[in-house]
């Protein structure tokens, strides 16, 4: 449609959290398609700490960078890669 139209129209991202065993959000992000996506794990993981004690983090490759994996550190969260 983009090429069509010659014409650049945003879009927004949503980034969620939820936990696996009981489905239920546990946090979110809105933002536009200029953010990158490491830049929110953090939010999203505070907000899931409202829910319970975080052990283990599963999030696809756009989550990985350095400050991420600092910060699961420092928290003492398993980044995870597989259930």
């Amino acid at each position: 449609m983009r090429q069509k139209r010659h014409k650049r129209e945003g879009f927004l991202k949503i980034h969620v959290a939820v936990d696996i065993k009981s489905k239920q959000f546990t946090g979110f992000d809105i933002t536009n398609e200029n953010s990158h996506d490491s830049k929110h794990m953090t939010s999203l993981v505070e907000q899931s700490k409202e829910f319970g004690n975080i052990i283990k983090i599963l999030a696809d490759g756009a989550y990985d960078a350095k400050h991420c994996f600092s910060y699961f550190y420092h928290e003492n969260i398993i980044p995870g890669s597989e259930l």
